[in-house]
C-alpha cells in the first residue's frame, strides 16, 4: 500500500512539473552584447575595470545582465552606486553596494534580470568610488526590442589648427 502511494505521488509530481514546464515560454535572444570599460568612454581616475554581457530581447522579456567588477586596489571600501538612467527598466532598483577590498578580494560579480515595456536602448549607470583614491562613472547599454536604431555618428569638423568645432543651427528673429 505504501509503495502504491509513493508511486502515485511521483506520478502526480511528474505531471505537475510537465504542466508547469509547458507553460514557460522560451524567450528569444536576438543578440548577446558584451563590453569592457577599457574600451568604453568613461570618466575615470579610479583603477576599476568592468566587463559586462547583456541580452537583446523583445519588449517585456527578461534580459540577463552579467557584470564583473575588478580592481587592482587592495585596501579600502569600493562603493558602487547603481541606477536606471531613464527609469524604464523593471527589476532594477537604485542601489548602493559596498565591497571591502583586500589582496584576496578584488573581483566582484553582479547579476541583474531586467525588462522594459519600451523598445530602445536603456542604460544602467554605475558610479564607483574609493575614498581617497578617486571616482569612476560609466553606463552599460541594455537593448530591448528587435531592431535598435543607431544614431548617425558624424565626423568632427576641425579648424586649420586641428581644434574640433561644434555646429548648431542659427535662429534669427527679424522684426
Amino acid at each position: 500500500m505504501k509503495k502504491l502511494k509513493i508511486v502515485w505521488a511521483l506520478v502526480v509530481v511528474s505531471i505537475v512539473i510537465l504542466v508547469i514546464s509547458s507553460q514557460i515560454q522560451n524567450k528569444k535572444v536576438h543578440k548577446i552584447i558584451s563590453g569592457d570599460s577599457r574600451t568604453m568612454i568613461s570618466k575615470s581616475n579610479l583603477p576599476v575595470n568592468v566587463r559586462y554581457t547583456t541580452e537583446q530581447v523583445d519588449v517585456n522579456e527578461t534580459s540577463n545582465v552579467d557584470v564583473s567588477i575588478s580592481t587592482t586596489l587592495s585596501k579600502g571600501t569600493l562603493k558602487v552606486k547603481i541606477n536606471d538612467l531613464e527609469n524604464d527598466l523593471e527589476g532594477l532598483d537604485d542601489a548602493e553596494l559596498l565591497f571591502e577590498l583586500s589582496e584576496d578580494s578584488n573581483s566582484f560579480p553582479l547579476n541583474f534580470q531586467v525588462s522594459s515595456e519600451v523598445a530602445g536602448i536603456h542604460y544602467i549607470s554605475f558610479i564607483f568610488s574609493v575614498e581617497g583614491k578617486g571616482v569612476k562613472a560609466l553606463s552599460i547599454p541594455i537593448n530591448i526590442g528587435k531592431e535598435i536604431v543607431q544614431q548617425k555618428v558624424q565626423k568632427a569638423i576641425k579648424n586649420s589648427n586641428g581644434v574640433p568645432l561644434s555646429i548648431s543651427h542659427a535662429e534669427e528673429v527679424i522684426e
